[in-house]
């Protein structure tokens, strides 16, 4: 009979997946209010609703990248931290 581990994610995984995530989140606020705001600054006419959902679904679509990018150079800056 083979062992084997059952977690997906071994310690370093998780927390890097717990950073990445977070990251990602603040990303996704930090889009939407810029791009909502700055929609609404070009065309003021079609209210704030409308410059919430524009923002909303874009920032939707683009925070995974600085998301994942933020939270791994994050992750990666704690681990070397604590090496030294």
């Amino acid at each position: 009979m083979t062992r084997y581990e059952k977690r997906l994610l071994d310690n370093d995984g998780q927390q890097r997946l717990g950073t990445v995530l977070v990251s990602t989140m603040v990303s996704l606020v930090l889009l939407t209010v810029a791009i909502t705001v700055a929609y609404h600054l070009v065309s003021p006419e079609h209210g704030w609703v409308s410059s919430f959902g524009v923002g909303g679904l874009v920032g939707v679509w683009t925070c995974v990248l600085p998301g994942g990018v933020a939270g791994n150079g994050i992750h990666e800056w704690r681990c070397a931290r604590r090496v030294d």
